[in-house]
């Protein structure tokens, strides 16, 4: 067995114990029975058990970064497609048996107080995310991009936490009673003014600012059937009477995807 997949083997067993149990409840031996490497090598590839926990986060971070950005790409016919194909890929990892939450937050929680190498590492895989999503924003026709941008990651976050600490792919809005809205896509295009009672104006920052919330509903009652069809209708300018005046981030928050749209 060589250095190159000894380390491949540590960092495979690495993944797979300290995702599921916790960095600090797994101990070098038991990485050395699973990866099937002897110790003396084993310390070779990773002379303290922090360089391996790094390596870990860090190859972690290139795979799930790549995948996300892989999924997301195969289903982005237009730009419109690309922040809610973000959440439909996010509705399948929390369907794997595996997921256990947000590997970084995970970590940090452990270590973040005694360990700069997992600080760094999370704060980073925070950071190339935030910029992932910040590129797939400025894409659409807004005017304030990373502002969206962060709002989106948040409810990225929340989500992830969400659907560890319950055990369920979907979110708890779910459950709720079904909200009337009318279909909707991304566009910067205004409906003429007198064509539509419920007219709003283009999407802009004031969007973004504000959190008044209108009563009354349209009149198509059509339940949104992907996490694709919510976020699409969250980040529309021309959103139903409930959300049109409502920020990106609370008419996000109010959407959920169903368990079809794994």
């Amino acid at each position: 067995m060589d250095h190159e997949e000894a380390r491949t083997r540590l960092l495979d067993a690495a993944e797979a114990l300290f995702y599921e149990r916790g960095v600090q409840a797994v101990g070098m031996d038991e990485l050395r029975a699973a990866s099937g490497v002897s110790l003396k090598r084993l310390y070779q590839c990773f002379p303290a058990k922090a360089d391996l926990v790094e390596a870990y986060l860090r190859r972690r971070d290139e795979r799930w970064r790549a995948s996300l950005a892989a999924f997301v790409a195969e289903r982005t016919a237009r730009p419109e497609d690309g922040p809610p194909a973000v959440f439909d890929w996010l509705h399948a990892w929390f369907a794997d048996p595996g997921f256990r939450g947000c590997a970084f937050i995970n970590a940090f929680g452990e270590l973040g107080a005694v360990s700069d190498a997992v600080v760094r590492a999370a704060r980073d895989h925070k950071r190339a995310l935030l910029d992932y999503i910040t590129g797939l924003v400025r894409a659409l026709p807004v005017h304030d991009a990373p502002a969206l941008a962060g709002q989106v990651v948040l409810l990225i976050e929340g989500a992830i936490t969400t659907a560890a600490i319950t055990a369920d792919p979907t979110p708890l809005a779910l459950h709720s009673p079904p909200r009337r809205h009318r279909p909707m896509c991304l566009t910067d295009t205004p409906t003429p003014h007198g064509a539509d009672e419920f007219h709003q104006p283009p999407f802009n920052a004031s969007l973004i600012r504000s959190r008044r919330r209108v009563a009354r509903a349209s009149s198509y009652p059509v339940r949104a059937r992907s996490a694709s069809d919510q976020v699409s209708r969250a980040l529309s300018p021309s959103s139903d009477a409930r959300c049109a005046r409502a920020s990106p981030c609370s008419a996000l928050a109010r959407c959920q995807p169903s368990p079809s749209a794994a």
